[in-house]
């Protein structure tokens, strides 16, 4: 349960609230970069569930399967008609950048970190000029929204979190079920 609540506390600081904004779909190298530490804390629960008995190995491989983009509908919809064109745009620059890149893959293993993991491979911190990059990008109107709003640091939103991820981990159980009823017959 305590991966599970930094997995909340992780990526909803990542994040905002729906705003009165038209409505944008976000791009993959956003969606990427919100999804990656989600699913990542999902993971790590779940393999941590499989040590302490309370997972099975076939839930955990099913789980291990999932992509970020398993995230996507979540993310959308808590930024569904907050994120302008134009800052989807800026996202979607950044996110793309070699900067924003390795930022993605360093935010991972900061999470491998902070859970007293190790990183699957190591990812060097980020260098002088990346780190003014990222602090750049977190002054603009995207950044601002990705990087540095706490809006979305509420039980609401972690709820919904917590149903989206059971939503997921359900469908993995009735994979493994529809797969047992298969080798049955």
């Amino acid at each position: 349960m305590r991966y599970f609540l930094i997995l909340a506390t992780t990526t909803l600081l990542l994040a905002m609230p729906a705003a009165q904004a038209a409505t944008v779909q976000l791009g993959p190298n956003t969606l990427n970069f919100l999804g990656r530490p989600a699913l990542t804390g999902l993971q790590l629960a779940m393999h941590d569930a499989l040590g302490r008995g309370r997972a099975t190995p076939d839930l955990v491989a099913c789980v291990d399967q999932i992509k970020p983009a398993a995230f996507s509908p979540f993310f959308q919809s808590m930024l569904d008609g907050g994120v302008e064109a134009d800052e989807l745009a800026q996202m979607e620059q950044f996110f793309a950048s070699p900067t924003g890149l390795h930022y993605q893959d360093y935010t991972v293993a900061q999470l491998y970190q902070r859970l007293g993991k190790v990183p699957p491979r190591p990812v060097k911190p980020l260098n002088s000029a990346e780190q003014t990059a990222v602090r750049f990008f977190a002054t603009t109107s995207a950044g601002s929204k990705l990087l540095t709003s706490h809006l979305l640091d509420s039980s609401a939103a972690k709820a919904r979190l917590q149903q989206h991820i059971a939503l997921l981990v359900d469908r993995c159980h009735q994979s493994i079920d529809q797969t047992a009823e298969t080798n049955k017959e």
